[in-house]
């Protein structure tokens, strides 16, 4: 879905993919510069995940419940989302009764 412009603009979603994409999410807040001139790691940060966000909402019905259960969206929530996903991975490899191994999405396993 927003891999088409028109949804992106809609969804005010810029990809991970784009360079200084924090340049570009408007959030209404100041800009809060280093002596560089450049906008502080925290405030790069909480725009990246505010566009990450639309992301995670438009896949929630692949993530793990027990992962989702626990993402609170405060400020850091993508780190926090990262550590949880790796212990879930973690736990289900650890898990002999899954009689698979974890491994990402492809036309094998979707068969």
């Amino acid at each position: 879905m927003l891999s088409n412009p028109k949804y992106q603009n809609d969804f005010n979603y810029i990809g991970a993919n784009i360079q200084e994409r924090e340049k570009l999410i408007e959030d209404g807040q100041e800009d809060i510069k280093m002596e560089d001139g450049e906008i502080c790691e925290e405030q790069v940060a909480l725009r990246n995940e505010q566009s990450d966000m639309v992301m995670l909402l438009l896949n929630l019905a692949v993530i793990p419940d027990d992962v989702i259960k626990q993402i609170d969206f405060n400020p850091g929530w993508s780190r926090r989302f990262l550590k949880l996903m790796k212990q879930y991975r973690k736990d289900w490899d650890a898990d002999i009764n899954h009689h698979i191994k974890w491994r990402f999405q492809d036309n094998d396993l979707e068969d």
